[in-house]
This record gives structure tokens, C-alpha cells and sequence, in this order.
């Protein structure tokens, strides 16, 4: 389902062919909508907010239009009397309505669906699929995944294929299930679900005719159980229209009409060709920030307890510490406090990002996949709507620390001493969201300290850089802590502070020049260090950037190799993929079948999709084109003397610009080559293939860098 959709395409040989030519990925995305098993939506969004967003991004047309197809929707749904009902209290057949809803704004003509009756009971699982076969009659593609349906459910299957250990036993109508059976000598109990008994002959319990079930039906190459009845269609074709046939028979666009360059894909006469993102980028940003910054109001919790941890805190730090600031007999007492605020700061902006921002990867995952909206757009608003929070909670925290604990009244030296703060929260913020993206919550929550705690170490507070071994001094270097700490240092203690009050006999701190010589400090420079900090943040939140690109690109590629079936994830028993689809006399349904067989010969798997209309529905269709990735699409043996050409050779074949996530495709290859040598030792690798890794890894960088300039463009 994953390679049908396009979400799968790195680490899968083979070709996606429509009519014999090879498919334009992107026109195929354009006219197609994934509907994932998981129902990752807005929580704290209601529904009506969520689909006027979903409007807003997907419709290029006026407000009341876009508010008659959201309403029009929803009814049809069965969601508009609980449209003021936040997504999080809906129920599970509710959650599966919405998200399907949501991909019906943009009236997509083929959808596919994971598993969509996954953790719905019977009754929830019979109004989901009705639902899905009340889609067709509108002349869409409906592919879907479903594990044991009850009879009920596999009476509304037009066309079934069955995968068991990577072989296809049947492919064709349900309604000849029974009859192919027997002509295998399998009867099936009367009043006895036919799943139910096919499943159990697949499981072993009647013998072993697995194998003579697949050559029956020629590992799905045969076609003559596909032969159908057409009496239970006859009625669907006596009903009325549906959704989207109302919506477009009332005049209403439901996607912008705008020319596409060559090789547009199916669209209906009616519907022309249109950009990739119906939006611009602008205007995504803003539609995303509204979005963003609405869910943060409401999440009153977590924006409360961020505020809420930093006040108690600096009150409690604050206590302890009361009016020690201009007393030189506390001096050290003083630098305690300054870099303990300046760790509590860094810890908590650094763990706020480390969870929160995983959490919304799958919210992406769906939508950016579904052409919502591009992923710069989602990254930027996610970073400014979350911005006035951390800056609020770290200038509270420094305004209150610095003003009960005594230090110099002065407002230069207090905006210095705030926005160092608030520039060290925003640099752990962004490698928080680094560690986060890169790994998931789990271990992101255990090794996240492990990426922070070097920062804290080398920041010149337990040890002076001069006092460290010389081979050490690049660390302190590179410790984002150790400029913060300097700044701050100086912003108490520098530009001409006079003479210190000493409430004992002898304080050696009396003098400021005296700290910062003692601090190994004499010649630090505010403003040096506040631009350091400054390229630092810029420098972590284009890498972050690019690895969310990468990560997205990653996760795709690894959903074969971690996938539920073992011999798909390792590659045995590659079976090409058919989807063939046809429109009845009457048209009166788009009905689709998915055949999967496999192999014999040794030969290459191709994919191929073939769709026929009648002389009715001819003239509006349009299909693929183009046959670069065909010819690229060349299998890369996994052996220590793989050149660079091999690796990243099928991506720059292609006739197309180059992405980052072509390169971050060809880095889960060379990654995978890397795990496959490991247990001979990394010192064995041969030099070229030892290059040839650091070589991809160091173009995703720079193609990251580049996109983040919009050098290149984005898929």
C-alpha cells in the first residue's frame, strides 16, 4: 500500500508503470490521497476548525465557497452536528469519518486506505467501509487494506486479492470466492464466512493447499475469477450521486485550476491539472501559524507549566540567593547562580522540545504527504508559534532572578543579562528538536542528556579552558554554554563596573577586573559572544531543517524493511504489484482490485497499473508519463566494492532536479551498506566505499543548505 501510494519509493526495486508508461510520481500525487491507519489529528482543534484549515491550505477559492463544500462535507460525513466537538473527544469511527472528510476537501480520484476498520468495533467497521463504498459511486479508486472482515464487510469488497507468505491465492470477485474454492476441492461450510474459511485454509487448518491455491490462480496472473455478477450493482447505479458529484454539479471548484506542465495525470473532464501545493508558501505560513498558535492556547497545561516551572523556580533560586548580587563577600556564591540559571534554562528549554516536537511528526507525516502544505511552511510555523512562549518564560525567569538577587540596577546591563538568557533557551531549544527528530521519544527522553551534558562540562565553570590539555581547547570552543556564560559574566561584572560593597574584613572579588581575571575572562567580549550565539542558532535550525527532510525521506524508506511481512521487508518473494481498474457499462461505480503476483523468472519486477474506461469516459482521463525513473530504477547490489555511481547513480540519472530527498535516499542505501559491513569491521571497508558514505552524508548537508536558500526545489 505504501509503494501503490508513493510513500514508499527509496529501497524498493522495480518500476510503477500506468498504460506502459513509467508513473510521474508528483502528477500522481497530485490526484491521489493517502488515508494512513493511525488518525493523527489536532486534539484540541475543533472539527469544523480542522476542516476550514484543511479548506484554507487545499482551495484557491472564496471564503463561502470553501464553507459550503466544508458543510456539505460534513453532512455527508455524518460530522456537522459535532463540528464544534474538539477532534480528541470524537470517537474512533468518528476520527476515521474526519480523516477521510479532510482528504475529500480536494476531491482527490483515487484513495487509498491502511487498514481503515483497525480498532473499530463491528457495528463502527460496517459504517466505515459503507462509507468507502458510498465514495465510489462518485468515480473514485478506493484501495484499501482489511484484516478477517466480518461476512458483512466482505460483502462489500467488489474485488479482493489475497497476499499469504508473499504469493497471491486469490485474486478476483468475492462472489467467486466460494466457487474457486471448490474448484480446489475446499467446500466451504454453509452459513460460514468465506474469509473466515480462507483464512483458516491459509493457516494450515484444512492441509496444506497453499501451493495449489496459488497456482490456481497463476501466483494472480489469472484473470478469470475476476468475472463478476453485476446485480448488486445495478442498485448503487440507481442512486443519487454523492459528495463530490453534488459539490461539482452546484459550480463549486474543489481544487484551483491551474495549468500543469506536461504529464498530467487522471483528472476529470471537468478538473483541470493543477499545482503541486494549491497554496503559496506565504499563505501556508500564515494558514499553519493560526493553526499552531490556536492548539497553543488551548493546550493551557503545558503553556501553564512552562510558565508556571520557570516562576517557581526563580523565586525558590531567587530565595536562596536573596540580594547577594553587590556584595563581594558573595561573589562566588553569585557565579553559582548565574550558571546555574544559565543550566536551568538550557535543561528545560532543551527537554520542552525534546518531547513536544515529535509529537507532531505524525501530524506531518500525514498531511505534507497528502500536499497540504510544503515543509518549510510547517517547520516555520511551527518554530514562531512556539518563539513568544520560550522567550517569555526565559525573560521571566532572568527579570526575576536578577532583581531579588540584588544584582547591579542598571537597564543596560539588564537587557544584556535577559536576552543572553533568551538566546541560550532558544540554542538548547533547537538541539532538543534535533535529538528529537532524529531519534524517537523514547530514546530521545534516555540519550537526550547525553547530547547536552559535553555543553555543560566544557563551559569553562567546573574547568577553566587554560587549565585543560591544549587537544581539549576545541571543545570549549564549541560549547554554546561557554559563550553564554562569558556574555553573562560580563554583562554583571563588565563595561566599568565600579567597586563592589564587602560586608566582611577582606573580599578578594572587591574588584570586577578581579573576576574576570580569576574567571579566565579578561578579555571576553559581549557582543563577540552574542554573535556566536546568534550563527549558532541560524546554523542548528537549518540543520534541523534538513533533518526533518532527511528523516521524512528515512521513514518512508524504512517502512519496508521493518514492515509486518518478513519476506517483503527482506526482499524475498518481490511480488509486482497490479492495479487495475474499470468503470462498469452503466458507470455507475469505479471499482478496483489490487492483484499482486510474483516472479517466477529472475527477471527485474515491474509494477504496472492499468486502467480502462469505456468510450464514455475516455475523453477525461489522462495518464503518466515518461520513462527516466524506469531506466534508472536499476538494482544496486549491497557488496564493500559499491562505488559512489552505484549508490547515488539511479537518483542523478534522472531528468529531474535534484533534491534533498533523492540524496537523503541514497544516504539510507549507503547507511544500510554501512550495517552490512559492520560485522566485518569498519577498517576493512575499502577507502572508496568508507568516501563514498561521508561523501552522501555531506551532500544531504549542503543540498539541505541550498533548499533552505530555495536554490533547489522542493518535491
Amino acid at each position: 500500500m505504501d509503494i501503490l501510494a508513493g510513500f514508499t519509493t527509496s529501497g524498493v526495486t522495480g518500476s510503477i508503470q500506468v498504460n506502459g508508461l513509467t508513473r510521474d510520481l508528483s502528477a500522481f500525487r497530485r490526484s491521489s490521497a493517502y488515508i494512513m491507519q493511525d488518525d493523527n489529528l489536532q486534539p484540541l482543534l475543533t472539527v469544523s476548525e480542522i476542516m476550514h484549515v484543511a479548506a484554507d491550505l487545499k482551495l484557491d477559492s472564496s471564503q463561502s465557497e470553501r464553507k459550503s463544500a466544508i458543510d456539505l462535507i460534513l453532512t455527508e460525513m455524518g460530522l456537522y452536528e459535532h463540528k464544534s466537538t474538539q477532534s480528541g473527544r470524537l470517537s474512533g469511527g468518528q476520527k476515521k469519518r474526519l480523516a477521510i472528510a479532510l482528504e475529500l476537501i480536494s476531491n482527490p480520484p483515487i484513495m487509498f486506505f491502511d487498514e481503515p476498520t483497525s480498532g473499530l468495533d463491528s457495528v463502527t467497521s460496517r459504517q466505515c467501509l459503507g462509507l468507502l463504498k458510498s465514495l465510489t459511486r462518485d468515480g473514485r479508486t478506493i484501495v484499501c487494506t482489511i484484516h478477517q472482515p466480518s461476512a458483512t464487510l466482505f460483502d462489500m469488497i467488489d474485488h479482493l486479492y489475497v497476499l499469504a507468505e508473499g504469493r497471491c491465492c486469490y485474486a478476483g470477485g468475492t462472489q467467486n470466492l466460494v466457487a474457486f474454492l471448490k474448484s480446489n476441492g475446499l467446500k466451504c461450510p454453509n452459513y460460514h464466512n468465506p474469509a473466515d474459511y480462507l483464512l483458516e485454509i491459509i493457516n494450515g487448518d484444512y492441509g496444506d493447499h497453499l501451493p495449489n491455491l496459488v497456482r490456481s490462480t497463476e501466483n494472480g496472473r489469472s484473470g478469470f475469477w475476476r468475472k463478476r455478477t453485476t446485480g448488486h450493482h445495478n442498485v448503487l447505479a440507481s442512486q443519487d450521486g454523492g459528495c463530490a458529484a453534488r459539490l461539482v454539479s452546484s459550480g463549486l471548484d474543489l481544487a484551483p485550476r491551474i495549468p500543469l506542465p506536461a504529464t498530467p495525470i487522471f483528472y476529470d473532464c471537468d478538473r483541470r491539472s493543477q499545482a503541486y501545493y494549491a497554496t503559496g508558501c506565504w499563505r501556508q505560513l500564515c494558514i499553519l501559524l493560526r493553526r499552531n498558535a490556536l492548539a497553543l492556547s488551548r493546550h493551557r497545561v503545558l503553556t501553564f507549566t512552562r510558565l508556571s516551572m520557570h516562576l517557581c523556580v526563580a523565586l525558590l533560586v531567587s530565595l536562596i540567593f536573596y540580594k547577594i548580587g553587590q556584595d563581594a563577600k558573595y561573589a562566588k556564591e553569585n557565579f553559582a547562580l548565574l550558571f546555574f540559571s544559565m543550566m536551568f534554562i538550557m535543561f528545560s528549554a532543551f527537554n520542552t522540545s525534546l518531547i513536544t516536537f515529535p509529537q507532531e511528526l505524525p501530524i506531518l507525516t500525514r498531511e505534507h504527504f497528502n500536499r497540504w502544505y510544503k515543509l518549510r511552511s510547517f517547520y516555520l510555523a511551527n518554530r514562531l508559534a512556539d518563539l513568544p512562549v520560550q522567550i517569555g518564560a526565559a525573560s521571566m525567569y532572568a527579570l526575576v532572578v536578577y532583581y531579588l538577587s540584588g544584582q547591579i540596577p542598571e537597564a543596560f546591563r539588564l537587557a544584556l543579562f535577559v536576552t543572553m538568557y533568551v538566546i541560550v533557551s532558544l540554542v538548547a531549544q533547537c538541539i532538543g528538536q534535533i535529538v528529537g527528530t532524529s531519534l524517537n521519544v523514547k530514546s530521545a527522553v534516555i540519550f537526550g542528556p547525553f547530547f547536552i551534558l559535553p555543553f555543560m562540562i566544557f563551559s569553562g565553570f567546573f574547568v577553566h579552558m587554560s587549565d585543560a590539555q591544549p587537544y581539549l581547547h576545541w571543545l570549549f570552543h564549541g560549547s554554546f554554554l561557554k559563550y553564554g556564560y562569558e556574555a553573562v559574566m560580563v554583562a554583571v561584572y563588565g563595561y566599568g563596573r565600579p567597586r563592589m560593597d564587602c560586608t566582611d574584613d577582606f573580599c578578594y572579588f572587591i574588584y570586577p577586573e578581579t573576576v574576570m581575571k580569576t574567571l579566565d575572562m579578561p578579555n571576553s567580549d559581549y557582543w563577540f559572544s552574542f554573535l556566536v550565539l546568534c550563527s549558532l542558532y541560524a546554523a542548528l535550525e537549518t540543520l534541523s531543517y534538513v533533518i526533518l527532510r532527511g528523516s521524512r525521506a528515512a521513514d518512508r524508506a524504512s517502512l519496508l524493511r521493518t514492515g509486518s511481512d518478513p519476506n517483503l521487508a527482506n526482499g524475498q518473494g518481490s511480488t509486482p504489484l497490479h492495479l487495475i481498474c474499470e468503470r462498469d457499462r452503466e458507470g455507475s461505480m469505479l471499482e478496483t482490485f489490487l492483484r499482486v503476483s510474483e516472479e517466477i523468472s529472475d527477471d527485474q519486477p515491474v509494477v504496472r497499473v492499468d486502467v480502462e474506461f469505456f468510450d464514455r469516459y475516455k475523453p477525461t482521463w489522462n495518464f503518466f508519463g515518461g520513462g527516466e525513473i524506469a531506466r534508472a530504477a536499476k538494482e544496486i547490489e549491497v557488496k564493500p566494492s559499491v562505488s559512489l555511481d552505484d549508490l547515488i547513480g539511479p537518483f542523478l540519472e534522472v531528468e529531474q532536479p535534484m533534491t534533498v530527498d533523492r540524496v537523503a535516499a541514497a544516504a539510507v542505501t549507503c547507511w544500510d551498506l554501512w550495517k552490512f559491513e559492520s560485522s566485518r569491521g569498519f577498517r576493512e571497508l575499502p577507502r572508496e566505499c568508507r568516501a563514498n558514505c561521508g561523501s552522501i552524508l555531506s551532500s544531504i548537508v549542503a543540498l539541505g543548505f541550498l533548499h533552505y536558500l530555495e536554490m533547489i526545489p522542493e518535491d
